[in-house]
């Protein structure tokens, strides 16, 4: 199922593998929890066999549930559901879902530990950030998004993708049970694997990659392709248990690296147009693969690289993604896409769309996180062939 080096990655607080949520009695006790809130998907909850496993564990403690919120956090829902328990007092949150779930509930212990009398949070204040919060056990039922490795969080306002990001948001204990992943339809696996696989990508090519993070990134990015296939398709429970690890490794990587332009250009493919992120993001990758690795590229005036290193980074990925020298990244990521499910265009039609409204929304830290200049027009242009719009 997996490598010791592998498994060498997790610390004391993180635990894998099949009945690991076992292990979620054991944290409630040795911090003397009373009371927790836990965030579960609508669904999700109960189809990935999370309920049925996770109530056992709570028998004993005062549970607050909470799962009326939309997918992509939006932050009227965090605003409407903190007011109510702001005043509430919990030892612990207990997140258990999708990346959307643990973003939520990220974003829901900023809210409650940073209101003030005036009504501002640290959501929208980033001042209020500096903060103590409460502890939190992140259990993913997709193996994708990494939330629960990061120290950062998405919310929407009003269609505007916002990061929140402080040290004390990351989970202080992860439970990775692949269990709670073998129930999911083929398309959200596809769209989680390849939000991982990207993030891994990324990472390894960001401004902010360190020794560190790469190392993160290409056991990330080995086990994930090398796993993908089985995964989606097969839904092999092997395949499966190593895609959640190799996704998690992938969070890993970015909490120290953070993302660059695919997921930039993403999030207003997803707030726009509602296409999930991870396949937002794996439209573009290819793209930006073949940008990076183009003959007169200008590197970023923040890279602290020189262009060879910048390029033995870019061979280096493409040896650990398998992928020939002979042709374009961009034609052997739209065939790997096109194996696994997913097609490297939106099905629907945006003819008449502008994309100005998109270069608008595109998410400036991230895109500065990229190792090579793009003017706007490029953006534009990249936007322009993916949506077919003349």
């Amino acid at each position: 199922m997996h490598s010791s080096s592998q498994l060498s990655f997790l610390t004391e607080n993180e635990y894998f593998g099949n009945k690991s949520i076992q292990n979620v009695r054991k944290i409630i006790n040795l911090l003397n929890v009373s009371k927790a809130l836990v965030v579960t998907g609508k669904d999700s909850y109960i189809t990935s066999g999370a309920e049925h496993y996770l109530k056992k564990e709570l028998i004993n403690c005062d549970c607050i549930f909470v799962n009326d919120f939309e997918v992509n956090p939006k932050y009227e829902d965090m605003s409407r559901i903190g007011r109510t328990l702001k005043d509430s007092s919990f030892d612990i949150i207990i997140a258990i879902g999708g990346g959307s779930v643990i973003d939520f509930a990220k974003c829901l212990n900023v809210y409650i530990c940073t209101i003030n009398n005036t009504g501002m949070d640290g959501i929208t204040d980033k001042s209020l950030l500096d903060t103590s919060y409460l502890p939190m056990i992140a259990i993913p039922t997709t193996a994708g998004t990494g939330s629960e490795a990061t120290h950062f969080a998405v919310a929407y306002i009003m269609g505007r993708k916002v990061s929140i990001a402080h040290q004390g948001l990351k989970p202080s204990y992860v439970i990775l049970d692949p269990r709670f992943t073998y129930n999911l339809p083929k398309y959200i696996t596809a769209c989680s694997c390849f939000d991982a696989l990207c993030q891994a990508i990324e990472s390894f090519w960001s401004i902010g990659a360190t020794a560190e993070s790469q190392k993160f990134a290409s056991e990330a990015i080995q086990i994930i392709k090398i796993n993908a296939f089985q995964a989606i398709n097969g839904q092999s429970p092997l395949a499966r248990n190593n895609l959640l690890l190799g996704a998690f490794l992938a969070g890993k990587a970015i909490n120290i690296s953070k993302t660059t332009a695919p997921h930039a250009l993403s999030y207003p493919l997803t707030s726009h147009f509602g296409i999930p992120h991870g396949h937002a993001v794996a439209m573009t990758l290819g793209i930006f693969f073949d940008l990076n690795e183009a003959p007169d590229i200008s590197l970023n005036s923040s890279a602290s690289l020189t262009l060879k290193e910048h390029k033995n980074r870019m061979l280096h990925l493409r040896s650990l993604l398998e992928f020939n020298e002979e042709s374009s990244v961009q034609e052997q990521w739209k065939k790997f896409l096109s194996e696994c499910g997913l097609n490297d265009k939106p099905s629907s039609n945006f003819s008449g769309l502008v994309p100005d409204d998109l270069l608008c929304n595109i998410n400036i830290e991230r895109l500065s996180n990229h190792p090579v200049k793009h003017t706007n027009d490029i953006l534009e242009n990249i936007y322009k062939n993916l949506l077919e719009i003349n």
